[in-house]
Parts: structure tokens; C-alpha cells; sequence
């Protein structure tokens, strides 16, 4: 895809984020996510104490509106957002706010030494989704930090998950007791996590599996199992062999409204789609 498809993308997209919406994001978070995309030094305070919850290993406070299944991988994706917005404001956030921030970074990857287990091996099935998006904000402190090693163990435990496809190209073999909805549910998830990893790290076989687990939705994930928030929008845009599918979770946010997280999401796949100029 040409750079001016993802600039005309972003353009398309942007609007949404700052459209109001009723979702159960807790309003803090929301200003942050929106640090990705817009700045806002209301929105510094909020994500100094964010930076500092991940690096204690609090657990989110208003998380209602997330399946108990799904409670980790969002801890997860809440620590990218953060992670994400300092990075994009890395230069720029005042001397105070960003010293605050960078403090935490340390912290941060030592609640991530988990991930150190799947190095050599690929993480169970049932853990896949949340093992990426650990693995990916372990890359993302890591460079914030310069700290190769820790680059290192996030780059070999993506690789574990790139280098064991399920069937047919998707990301995780479903379990026979799982339903189809749920399963989907995990894969968009992890899609979205796989696509940020290829992009931060600018990895090319990554980004090939991010397209390979988009054509297989594409091909196999019937309308009735789209999930109401645009998981994945980035890695379905990426290539324009799948782009219809991002076209048409982008047209469900214009035209049934923003449910739960999807500003947050659209403002991260904004994020993506903006970098490349």
C-alpha cells in the first residue's frame, strides 16, 4: 500500500476518535489513548500515575465491561497504550512528567519476566494472545530504554508465536470447548498486538504472518462474528489484499457508533497508520 493510503486511512479514521461515545472507558484512560494520536498536557498527569500502576503491577480499577477471561490480555493492552504514549511524546512531555515516566520503565519490564519462559518454546494455545501482548510491551519499554537484551527475549518469544501457525494461517488453534465467537474474539486480539510488534520493529517475516492471519479472516470470519470494536484494524489495513475488512469495521464505527473500547483502538491504529508518514 502506497504512503498516501494510510495518510488518506488516518484522515478517515481520526474523526472517530474524538467522537463522543457512551463506552464504559474510564474517562483517564481514554485521554491517554488519545495522547497517541493528539496532545493533550491535561492528559500528562493521567499518564505519569498510568506509568506508575504498570510498574507496581496494578491491576486495572474499571475493567466492567471485559469478560473475566479477557481481563489479562486488556492489562496488557493498557500497558501498550501507555507505553505507545510516551513514546510518541518522548520528546516533548515536560522535564517533570517525563522523568516520572521514564522511572517507571524498569518496573515495568520486571512485571513482564514472564514472558522469559517462552524464549525457546511457543506459549500454550490458551495463552497465545496474551503472551504477544506482553511480549510486545516488554519491546516497547526495552526501547524506550535502549536495553538490548530485554529487546532481544521480546523479539525470540514473538518469533516462537510467528514461527507456530494454527490451521490454515490462523494465529491460535481453537479449543474444541471454545466457541467460534470467542476464539475470534482472541484472534483480532492478538492480531492487533502482532501488528503493532511487526511495525515497532519494523520486522518484515512478522508483518507477512500479520497479512497471512488477515486473509484468513478475511476468507473465513463471517459478518455475525466481527466483534463490535475494531480489534486488529491496522493489520487488516496493512495490506491491500485484506483492507476490506478494515473498510468495513471502520464503516461499522461510523455507522452503529463507538462500542466499549473502539476509540481507544481506533486512536492506536491511527497511531500505526500515521507512521508511516
Amino acid at each position: 500500500m502506497k504512503n498516501r493510503d494510510f495518510n488518506d486511512y488516518a484522515q478517515l479514521v481520526s474523526p472517530l476518535v474524538f467522537k463522543e461515545s457512551s463506552s464504559g472507558v474510564p474517562a483517564d484512560f481514554l485521554k491517554v489513548a488519545k495522547l497517541m494520536v493528539h496532545d493533550d498536557p491535561t492528559a500528562y498527569e493521567d499518564l505519569a500515575q498510568g506509568m506508575k500502576q504498570l510498574a507496581l503491577g496494578q491491576e486495572i480499577t474499571s475493567l466492567s465491561n471485559v469478560p473475566g477471561s479477557f481481563q489479562k490480555q486488556f492489562q496488557w493492552f493498557r500497558g501498550h497504550v501507555y507505553l505507545a504514549a510516551f513514546a510518541t511524546h518522548f520528546e516533548t512531555l515536560p522535564p517533570a512528567i517525563w522523568s516520572i515516566c521514564e522511572e517507571q520503565l524498569m518496573g515495568i519490564v520486571n512485571q513482564l519476566r514472564e514472558v522469559d519462559d517462552f524464549v525457546q518454546e511457543p506459549p500454550p494455545q490458551d495463552q497465545t494472545e496474551v503472551v504477544l501482548w506482553q511480549a510486545l510491551c516488554l519491546g516497547e519499554a526495552a526501547v524506550l530504554q535502549q536495553r538490548d537484551a530485554d529487546i532481544e527475549v521480546a523479539d525470540c518469544v514473538i518469533h516462537q508465536i510467528v514461527s507456530s501457525p494454527a490451521d490454515e494461517g490462523a494465529l491460535i488453534k481453537q479449543a474444541k470447548d471454545e466457541s467460534i465467537d470467542a476464539w475470534t474474539y482472541r484472534e483480532l486480539v492478538g492480531l492487533h498486538a502482532l501488528a503493532n510488534a511487526a511495525l515497532l520493529r519494523k520486522n518484515a517475516a512478522w508483518s507477512v504472518r500479520v497479512e497471512e492471519i488477515a486473509l484468513y479472516h478475511l476468507y473465513h470470519t463471517q459478518p455475525d462474528h466481527y466483534t463490535s470494536e475494531p480489534w486488529g484494524l491496522f493489520g487488516f489495513l496493512w495490506s491491500q489484499k485484506t483492507r476490506s475488512f478494515g473498510e468495513q469495521q471502520i464503516h461499522d464505527c461510523q455507522a452503529y457508533g463507538l462500542a466499549d473500547w473502539s476509540s481507544v483502538l481506533l486512536a492506536d491504529s491511527v497511531r500505526c497508520l500515521q507512521a508511516f508518514g
